[in-house]
């Protein structure tokens, strides 16, 4: 038996290995990133939806009282000739 193959070094020892582990980990933390990003995005628009239903009704109402103002200034200066 040569004393080359006594001596064997574990796989990961070698360039190869190295290389292969350090592929693996690029691919599992680009991999958890996506997932991480797929959960931040839809718990933003399911936050964006609830926040435009709660302020939806609050802006009409707001641009309804701008228009009656309006209304009221204009028939003001009509009143005061």
């Amino acid at each position: 038996m040569p004393l080359s193959a006594a001596r064997r070094y574990p796989f990961f020892s070698g360039v190869k290995g190295r290389l292969l582990l350090f592929n693996v980990l690029v691919v599992a933390l680009t991999l958890a990133t996506g997932i991480i990003a797929v959960f931040g995005f839809n718990n933003a628009g399911k936050l964006l939806t609830e926040m435009q239903e709660s302020t939806l009704m609050e802006m009409n109402s707001g641009m309804a009282v701008g228009v009656n103002t309006a209304k009221v200034a204009t028939v003001a200066v009509s009143l005061t000739r």
